[in-house]
């Protein structure tokens, strides 16, 4: 199972640790530092809240923030391997 998209919910917030752990899910960022992605207009308060969660099966090979291409929210690239 892939669960991606702006859950506007901060990855610190307890409703998305409360996700996390209802479903059993993984977050792709773990391992890859905090990847803020919104808001674009603002740089010096940005905040992750664009995510991308994976069943156990499923493992994050790469994952970064991209430039931005015109949204308030920066483009985030996932590499995924099923295992």
């Amino acid at each position: 199972m892939i669960v991606c998209g702006d859950l506007n919910a901060s990855s610190w917030s307890a409703s998305f640790a409360e996700l996390v752990q209802r479903t059993g899910l993984q977050d792709t960022r773990q391992g890859f530092g905090v990847e803020a992605s919104w808001p674009t207009m603002w740089p010096l308060l940005m905040i992750p809240i664009d995510h991308c969660l994976v069943s156990k099966d499923i493992e994050t090979i790469d994952r970064k923030v991209l430039e931005p291409i015109g949204s308030d929210h920066y483009p985030i690239l996932i590499k995924l391997r099923v295992r």
